[in-house]
């Protein structure tokens, strides 16, 4: 028999993942970070729904605010990049968080 306490607790949970999504997340810059395309973004790409920018650096503001964008990132990562002000100032609604990655 199964209380109405453990049904309820099983209920919510499956109406939480099945609501629950992931973010949208761009790595502006991931060559700057995966140099040598050895690092493994699996753990992260499980977690958002990631888009990497292979490059070392973007420095042309309409440029990352078209990346940016276009991406509909909610997530916008960078590694020991500038974001200058006039671009974040154009950042879609849509970026909730922005996130400067690390090796440790």
């Amino acid at each position: 028999n199964t209380s109405c306490v453990e049904m309820a607790t099983a209920t919510r949970s499956f109406v939480s993942s099945a609501v629950r999504r992931r973010p949208n997340a761009i790595f502006l810059n991931s060559g700057r970070l995966n140099y040598d395309f050895r690092l493994d973004f699996n753990r992260i790409a499980e977690l958002t729904n990631l888009t990497h920018n292979d490059v070392d650096i973007v420095t042309c503001p309409d440029e990352i605010v078209k990346i940016v964008t276009d991406s509909q990132a909610e997530i916008v990562i960078t590694k020991e990049m500038e974001l200058p002000s006039s671009a974040l100032k154009r950042f879609p609604q849509s970026v909730k968080c922005l996130c400067e990655a690390g090796t440790g």
